[in-house]
């Protein structure tokens, strides 16, 4: 009963930031204590990690963040709006995966491996096409920084190598764990190489897609909150991660010949000088320019019609090759940031989870806030519907639902363009490599 209790007080908050801009940043105060006690109180009520969780852990260190900072100084009020929007949306997110009741699933047959040398040998040979594709990018990554670096033209191509970054460690600790059971230091050292090229290419997101699921398939955290241990880990490895993400934040764009850079461009944040606790703390998180573009967003739309589905539905076409269709529409964080700034060839913003379907229906995108927190719900109970059939090779794609939807509160369709990307290559493997297990 309590935590509908908080979704409700934070709404009723939320609701009075427009009547009383003057007290945002008091509120956004109450709003991280509020959001913080849901998760502190509900993981061990659950004693799991749930996406309910993960969501709002996420919306906290991306867009919480940011409104505390920029509402600290905002005294025209030109956030205003943007903070009510989101907050709102979120709480509506939070209400739709409390009231979802999806009906129960069966449980699912096992798999089981065959031709398993096989499956070691094709592992191995991926793990060298990965490293052959990405190694002229990851040198020059590292030798001129990532706006410098030229991005691959064929998506279909593209998205396979970095759908392969992000499925083979997973492939490799589910093997060493499952099929042929080994120390985890085997499924360490053999990803080892895809972690420092993410690192050295500064994708964060695709690091936590990577990472995260890693450390639940190899069983060195676990979703499961019953062992102690692995809970200390996973925290430790949060706040490491919290720390690398912001190291790369601040640095992805500066290579050895330009490292004197202390932020890339459209980092407004990096140099402030924290006036409490809470500051301090959003400016030690990931405020990626959400609730700015948001603004942004707002201004152009009251001047312009709403896009009516086409930003949404980038999603439908962006496998078109540009070379096919050369007027391909890009993407709102790609193009929005152009109407208002002058940013390099490579820059692209964050629109939030709702940013695409705002620009395309206005404030009735708030009814697709309902819909995510009723997929949120569906999803976690798929993952707790693996969860209970390892080793099933399923729960590969199972688990990256975590990293999935943390990203999703930033930027909902590349996190999807990703994640459909994963799932293609996934199932190759699982046609050719596993099959249903009768005897379960």
């Amino acid at each position: 009963m309590l935590i509908p209790l908080a979704i409700i007080l934070s709404s009723i908050m939320a609701v009075l930031i427009p009547f009383l801009p003057e007290w945002t940043y008091n509120i956004l105060k109450g709003e991280f204590i509020i959001y913080v006690f849901i998760i502190i109180y509900d993981m061990m009520k659950v004693k799991r990690l749930s996406l309910f969780h993960v969501w709002i852990c996420s919306y906290i260190f991306i867009i919480l963040s940011e409104m505390l900072i920029l509402s600290i100084d905002d005294y025209l009020g030109e956030y205003t709006i943007p903070i009510f929007f989101y907050l709102l949306a979120n709480n509506i997110v939070l209400v739709g995966y409390r009231l979802y009741k999806p009906k129960s699933q069966n449980i699912i047959k096992s798999h089981s491996a065959r031709n398993t040398s096989a499956l070691f040998i094709s592992l191995i040979i991926l793990m060298v096409v990965y490293m052959i594709m990405n190694y002229e990018r990851v040198i020059q990554t590292a030798y001129l920084g990532r706006n410098e670096t030229v991005a691959d033209s064929n998506p279909f191509l593209g998205g396979f190598i970095e759908s392969l970054g992000i499925l083979l460690p997973c492939f490799w600790g589910y093997y060493f764990r499952y099929i042929k059971p080994k120390s985890v230091l085997y499924s360490i050292l053999l990803s080892a190489p895809i972690f420092i090229y993410q690192f050295i290419l500064a994708t964060r997101f695709k690091l936590l897609f990577t990472l995260l699921p890693f450390l639940f398939i190899t069983g060195i955290t676990t979703p499961s909150l019953n062992n102690t241990k692995k809970n200390i880990l996973f925290v430790v490895i949060a706040i490491l991660f919290g720390f690398a993400s912001s190291y790369l934040k601040d640095s992805r764009n500066s290579g050895s010949l330009n490292s004197d850079e202390s932020a890339y461009i459209g980092n407004m944040y990096a140099n402030e000088e924290p006036k409490d606790i809470f500051h301090a703390l959003a400016l030690n998180m990931s405020p990626e320019g959400v609730i700015y573009m948001a603004k942004k967003a707002d201004d152009y739309f009251a001047n312009n019609p709403l896009s009516y589905g086409k930003e949404t539905a980038y999603i439908l076409y962006f496998w078109v090759p540009r070379a096919i269709w050369p007027d391909k529409p890009t993407m709102l964080g790609n193009w929005l940031i152009r109407k208002t700034e002058i940013v390099s060839d490579t820059h692209s913003t964050s629109s939030g989870f709702l940013g695409e379907l705002r620009a395309d229906f206005g404030w009735f995108s708030l009814v697709f806030a309902l819909l995510i927190g009723f997929l949120l719900k569906h999803c976690e109970l798929y993952i707790r519907r693996f969860s209970h059939s390892i080793p099933n090779v399923n729960y590969i794609m199972a688990v990256a639902l975590y990293s999935y939807f943390f990203f999703f509160v930033r930027s909902p369709l590349t996190a999807t363009l990703v994640l459909i990307g994963e799932y293609i290559v996934f199932l190759g493997l699982k046609h050719l490599f596993f099959y249903y297990n009768k005897t379960t």
